[in-house]
């Protein structure tokens, strides 16, 4: 363990070789004897000691407690004043300096020690105050970047940075749940990964504080199986569950005490990711909602307006027509009343499905309607027919091997085509298209 480093700043060299003793003697390092308050502070620029001890009294221009002063504010070195000196204006005035203790001459060796321990004491509890309020700063300041965070990919790597400034360590590793599956987040910011080189022990790990939904720590001292501790030079890891999103894993090479309020952090930063996800999924299926039909889950005629909207504002990526299917379910009124609505439904929701089969990867299936559909097809021509042929024959086979009712399933096809950059309005198009539907409906019924 390294002997912390102390100044002695006695003008009587006596006193300042007794206390010398007294410190050696106590296992501490003497760097220093300094007579005057402005070379003690000059020294400590450049020495850097642990703990100063102080005499009030000094030679020259400046005295211990402006020194002392200097000292603590610009270089948070904790000061003990040793001084002859008890009146109460002189220790008034000491408290400038926030002293970390004051002992009056002359003294035992019992209750120097003690008071230096308990200096030591105190500024190592000072430090980690001073500490946890710059990481609680720093998790402020990433509480309100996740709440800038439009997507899962922002929060995890955000996640990350923040967890950095918390504790120190080697590797930062986020598993994520997909599919019922954990799989490696993998961020270009982030790129340090040990993940395929200890799959199986990380997998485990991670897995076993998921199912337990709490943290676990390992460590090397302790008895364990994984290897990664075993065979490996980490000495210590922590897992951390994200709710149902995944897990967040710290891994360290080196030997560290692992405080309490960086736990208590880590837990609040792993609650606001959580909460920011669910935010961002929230706000994802009000989007959805907004432009998807309820009953089919195809998009709806808000979405569709907004497609043509996108489609007027970006006329030069159209260089072609775009093609509208316009159909319409034959016969839904008479199943509504004969077979009731809920049969009717279902109708919609098998139509939809066969829709979606039938069209184009980058076509739009649209609920036009009660019983009506559109499908927007951009940069298209004759593949109109094609796609209109192919949706009436995964129709008529649907309905040679369905059991679902009983009666067969049907609906009129027509078909029209806007020409972005022409003279006819998105109405005008639209109405061709029911035009034509119609028509294909009552030539249906002859």
């Amino acid at each position: 363990m390294r002997k912390r480093k102390i100044l002695i700043v006695e003008d009587i060299i006596e006193i300042a070789e007794s206390i010398k003793k007294f410190l050696v003697k106590f296992n501490y390092e003497v760097i220093g004897i300094i007579s005057f308050g402005e070379d003690a502070v000059a020294f400590v620029e450049t020495s850097h000691p642990d703990l100063v001890l102080m005499d009030i009294d000094l030679a020259g221009d400046m005295d211990g407690i402006e020194a002392a002063e200097n000292i603590h504010s610009n270089y948070g070195i904790p000061i003990i004043f040793i001084t002859a000196n008890d009146s109460e204006d002189i220790i008034r005035e000491a408290t400038i300096a926030d002293p970390f203790g004051y002992i009056l001459k002359p003294f035992g060796e019992r209750e120097l020690r003690v008071t230096i321990e308990m200096a030591f004491y105190k500024a190592r509890i000072e430090q980690e105050q001073k500490e946890f309020s710059r990481k609680l700063e720093s998790l402020h300041e990433t509480v309100l970047k996740l709440s800038g965070c439009n997507t899962d990919h922002e929060v995890y790597r955000t996640a990350i940075e923040s967890a950095k400034t918390i504790i120190k360590a080697d590797h930062y590793l986020l598993l994520i749940n997909t599919g019922g599956k954990l799989t490696e987040f993998k961020d270009a910011a982030n790129p340090d990964s040990i993940f395929t080189q200890f799959m199986d022990d990380i997998l485990s790990w991670a897995k076993q504080a998921q199912d337990n939904g709490e943290y676990l720590y390992f460590d090397r001292s302790k008895q364990t199986d994984l290897k990664l501790f075993k065979n490996t030079g980490f000495c210590w890891g922590l897992t951390m569950p994200i709710a149902k999103f995944g897990v967040f894993q710290i891994l360290s090479e080196q030997q560290q005490d692992f405080p309490g309020n960086d736990l208590r952090l880590l837990n609040l930063l792993i609650n606001h990711v959580i909460e920011s996800i669910n935010r961002i999924n929230l706000q994802q299926e009000l989007r959805d909602q907004a432009i998807h039909d309820p009953l089919t889950g195809v998009y709806n005629r808000f979405y569709m307006y907004k497609m043509i909207e996108n489609i007027r504002k970006h006329p030069d990526q159209y260089s072609g027509a775009v093609g509208f299917l316009m159909i319409d379910v034959n016969r839904l009124k008479f199943v509504n009343d004969n077979f009731g609505h809920q049969t009717g439904d279902l109708v919609l929701k098998q139509i939809s499905i066969l829709l979606l089969e039938g069209a184009r990867q980058h076509d739009v299936v649209i609920r036009y309607g009660g019983d009506e559909f559109l499908i927007m097809m951009p940069e298209t021509s004759e593949n109109v027919d094609i796609v209109k042929q192919r949706i009436i024959s995964l129709t008529e086979q649907w309905n040679k091997n369905q059991n679902l009712f009983d009666f067969p399933i049907s609906f009129a096809i027509g078909t029209a085509f806007w020409q972005v950059n022409g003279e006819e309005t998105i109405v005008e198009v639209l109405s061709r298209a029911d035009d034509a539907m119609y028509l294909d409906k009552k030539r249906s019924r002859e």
